[in-house]
Parts: structure tokens; C-alpha cells; sequence
């Protein structure tokens, strides 16, 4: 599997979506990965690819990746 543009993330359902985590000084500390759910009446994923918090943080959208499936028990 190979991560996709943010720009093509689904507006419903899970995924995993790569992050990376920091401040507003330096937005690229920590690379994380998330599992993440899309809503129909929430705003996309992708409508915006960096986020910044009151309390000082930041977020830069990677990409998107479908959930790998289930192991076969």
C-alpha cells in the first residue's frame, strides 16, 4: 500500500492519516500517524493541508492511506 495525496483523502469513512505534529516556530518535530474517520457533514480532510491551535501547536497533512485488512485467523 502506498500513502496517497492528502488531497484525494475520502470525506467519509476511516483511514489512517500521516501527521506531522510541532509548534508554530517548528511544525515538523514529530511524524505521526493516526487512524482517522471522515464524516459527510464534518469539512474534509483535505480542505486544508496545515492547522494551527490557539494554544500554540501546528499540523501538516501528509497523506492518507486506506486501513489495511483484517488478518485472515
Amino acid at each position: 500500500m502506498e500513502w496517497q495525496k492528502i488531497e484525494t483523502a475520502p470525506k467519509t469513512g476511516d483511514f489512517l492519516l500521516a501527521v506531522w505534529e510541532g509548534d508554530w516556530n517548528n511544525p515538523r518535530q514529530r511524524y505521526r500517524i493516526y487512524y482517522a474517520t471522515g464524516y459527510s457533514d464534518s469539512p474534509s480532510w483535505a480542505m486544508k493541508g496545515h492547522y494551527r491551535t490557539e494554544e500554540g501547536g501546528a499540523y501538516s497533512l501528509v497523506g492518507w492511506m486506506p486501513l489495511p485488512e483484517a488478518p485472515k485467523l
